[in-house]
């Protein structure tokens, strides 16, 4: 893939808003910008830290990015360690945190299109689940789930990872293809405003080809990743604070009219858009729509 396509799609999660764990987002090296969105890490919030002044009610949510992760999630009471992979998925859920049951979660979160020149199996037929990451083959080994588990803070597991992934860009050699990363750009461009004709057709390429090549590196049809990118710009928007008139956002990013914008929007946050800038501005007295 493209390391230009890290800088054009930074997707937005809704996590970090409880106030008993912390969430933290880092960037990969360099050499893993084309395949690396970022790691990410949540844990408990430590007795001496300072507790974040939010909302009682704050919700945690995973939100459809179009990326898929792989998640190292360790029982800090026990020492056990699960690691899976998760696919793309189109529904968001919110995540619950039980009291007596410390966790850390730590992850690799994959670009569009970057997770597949590691495990050269069609991203599709993960969709929507998370599997046991021996289903993915060698990507993550015994040894680097060792050093994981060993590491003391969040940049040695990083160090770990990207130690494992660097290794496995020597040995198989994943340049990418041309076709996707074009796409890609197309996409991200447009901030998911190309119909899938528009797209196929700038390749030179048939729909149905199209559709093939996204099932295989991406994992969501075109026209559904399209979707959840227009979601993603809108909903960093939402995040920066910079929407002020919901019918003028609604025609701004491709959307019928407000009532277009309002059900997609719900169908991948899981609630209303003003809900979420409630949810992310810390505010409880909006109305919702």
């Amino acid at each position: 893939m493209d390391a230009r396509l890290h800088d054009l799609f930074r997707p937005v999660q809704a996590n970090g808003r409880v106030s008993t764990y912390i969430y933290e987002e880092k960037g990969p090296s360099p050499a893993l910008k084309p395949y690396v969105c970022c790691y990410w890490q949540s844990e408990p919030r430590g007795s001496g830290s300072a507790q974040l002044l939010l909302r009682p009610d704050a919700v945690d949510r995973v939100l459809p990015d179009g990326c898929t992760d792989i998640i190292f999630t360790e029982n800090l009471k026990t020492g056990e360690m699960d690691v899976r992979y998760c696919g793309t998925f189109q529904q968001a859920f919110t995540l619950s945190y039980e009291e007596g049951a410390p966790m850390r979660s730590f992850g690799i979160r994959f670009m569009p299109g970057g997770a597949y020149p590691f495990l050269r199996t069609a991203l599709s037929e993960f969709h929507d689940q998370a599997v046991a990451a021996r289903q993915i083959g060698s990507v993550i080994g015994r040894e680097t789930e060792e050093r994981v588990r060993e590491a003391r803070s969040f940049g040695e597991r990083i160090g770990a990872v990207e130690a494992c992934l660097m290794r496995q860009l020597s040995d198989k050699g994943t340049d990418g293809d041309n076709r996707m990363k074009n796409v890609l750009y197309r996409v991200f461009i447009s901030g998911g405003g190309e119909t899938v004709s528009e797209l196929a057709r700038s390749e030179t390429v048939s729909t149905r080809q199209l559709h093939r090549s996204f099932n295989q590196w991406v994992g969501l049809s075109p026209k559904k990743f399209a979707e959840v990118v227009r979601f993603q710009r809108l909903l960093r928007d939402i995040q920066a604070g910079s929407v002020t008139d919901w019918a003028a956002a609604a025609a701004e990013r491709g959307f019928f009219d407000q009532a277009h914008m309002i059900r997609e929007f719900k169908r991948f946050y899981g609630a209303s858009p003003i809900k979420a800038a409630a949810e992310y501005r810390g505010m409880s007295d909006l109305s919702y729509l």
